[in-house]
């Protein structure tokens, strides 16, 4: 990549298994392990989205959804907010 700073918000949809988290901490540091590993222009800025934590409109230049055990046809409270947030921020 350039060597222009990026801000990547990662949008953390779910929390690690309890066995993982001393090892990995959360699923959006696992990504922002990888990524500034080979791009050290990456800040990744983290949004907890199951707690209604979301960025605002132009916060970040670019946006990662990482995985969840929940499914996109579940019924979890939170899905209609991120749903939400998804179309705004297109």
């Amino acid at each position: 990549m350039s060597g222009k700073q990026v801000i990547l918000g990662l949008l953390e949809c779910d929390v690690l298994y309890r066995d993982l988290i001393n090892d990995y901490q959360s699923y959006g540091n696992m990504l922002a392990n990888l990524l500034t590993r080979y791009d050290h222009h990456i800040d990744c800025r983290f949004y907890a989205i199951q707690q209604g934590h979301f960025p605002a409109a132009g916060e970040c230049d670019a946006y990662l959804l990482t995985g969840s055990k929940t499914g996109v046809y579940d019924n979890d409270a939170w899905l209609p907010a991120l749903s939400d947030w998804i179309i705004d921020a297109f």
